[in-house]
């Protein structure tokens, strides 16, 4: 059964997205998606800021992070991925654009 966690991201948002694409824990990129922004990580942070300049995300929080975690063997790397797409889908209704990445 998966857990979920979900952090704000305050400050630094381009480290942090920078830490979840690591291509070390990504299959080199392969286990990342990501729906209204570039795959490069500081572009990524970019794309979030420009959204931001257009009247949305007024608060001290730039983004969040939601961590899903699996029981080892529970799923694949393949399967986590959908899942997680599944879920920011289900969560975000097209409305918000994020970056997925499975480790």
């Amino acid at each position: 059964m998966a857990t979920t966690k979900i952090f704000p991201i305050r400050v630094t948002e381009v480290s942090a997205i920078a830490y979840i694409a690591d291509e070390a824990k990504t299959d080199n990129g392969r286990l990342i998606y990501t729906f209204g922004c570039d795959k490069n990580p500081i572009q990524a942070s970019k794309d979030f800021a420009q959204v931001r300049t257009m009247g949305t995300g007024l608060s001290s929080v730039l983004s969040q992070h939601f961590i899903q975690s699996f029981s080892p063997g529970e799923v694949t790397p393949d399967q986590a991925l959908k899942i997680g797409m599944e879920l920011c889908d289900k969560f975000l209704k097209g409305e918000y654009q994020y970056y997925l990445a499975v480790h």
